[in-house]
């Protein structure tokens, strides 16, 4: 969803990955001033109380950048396409909507030295696939 969508791509390109950068991503970029990059990682949800077939996790995203300026931009980027986003269908799954829980979380990877910003989004999605 996010390589589809112009201003995400248009500031990432395919750095984008689940859970983690890859290691000769990280040892090709430089030491204080990475490309920018998304990462998307499960952060857990709340328990299923009722038969819904849906479910609700929860969804950080890390937003590397060579600053905490650019780092913002591909918040900011994804923000917009996640908030914007009410019941698309993408790989067969209908997302009915993303809800930040929380503002922006702004720190520096503290293995990599890089700026990260990060948030955090409640995802309402069917579990079942859809045409």
């Amino acid at each position: 969803m996010c390589l589809a969508d112009s201003a995400v791509f248009g500031l990432v390109a395919d750095r984008i990955w689940v859970n983690q950068i890859p290691r000769d991503e990280i040892e090709a970029a430089p030491t204080f001033h990475p490309p920018k990059m998304l990462v998307l990682r499960m952060a857990g949800g709340a328990g299923k109380v009722d038969l819904l077939p849906t479910d609700q996790p929860l969804v950080s995203t890390l937003c590397y950048g060579e600053t905490d300026q650019e780092a913002d931009k591909v918040r900011r980027a994804v923000w917009e396409l996640f908030v914007r986003s009410l019941r698309v269908t993408h790989d067969g799954v209908l997302f009915h909507d993303f809800i930040p829980t929380g503002g922006a979380i702004p720190n520096i990877e503290p293995d990599l030295v890089w700026p990260v910003i990060a948030q955090t989004y409640t995802v309402l999605a069917d579990v079942r696939e859809v045409a």
